[in-house]
């Protein structure tokens, strides 16, 4: 059991835990990860715990910002229904997941920044250069 705000409803239903609840917890990790925090972080306490198993899946807050790709794969994932949710292979079988770009991608990003280490201070976290005087 990890935070509530991660829970499929039907674990907070207590109807049973299946792979499908971690399908669910992998698109409230999308949303967070995409906006800095979870969906329904109004829920502050067990007892409100069950108002998020009736409530409409979460989406993105600026739908804009973001793939027609990325969007259905969210959708697919935050299916309430865990019979109806698909599986971890369904999901890796998906437009989003066979279209996108691997982590070779990260490789001239990883390039550029260690040799900008090498020439100037950089600070790792925000990956500005630092003035070395």
């Amino acid at each position: 059991m990890g935070s509530p705000l991660f829970m499929a409803p039907e674990i907070i239903r207590k109807m049973g835990y299946n792979n499908r609840a971690d399908i669910w917890s992998l698109g409230i990790t999308i949303i967070e990860m995409s906006q800095g925090r979870p969906p329904n972080n109004d829920i502050n306490s067990i007892e409100k715990l069950p108002q998020l198993a009736e409530r409409d899946p979460p989406t993105f807050k600026e739908p804009k910002k973001y793939s027609t790709w990325f969007i259905d794969f969210l959708k697919r994932c935050l299916v309430k229904d865990p019979a109806q949710r698909p599986s971890a292979i369904e999901l890796l079988l998906d437009v989003f997941m066979t279209t996108i770009p691997g982590p070779e991608i990260l490789k001239d990003v990883i390039y550029e920044t260690s040799s900008l280490r090498k020439r100037k201070a950089v600070n790792p976290t925000t990956l500005q250069v630092i003035n070395p005087q």
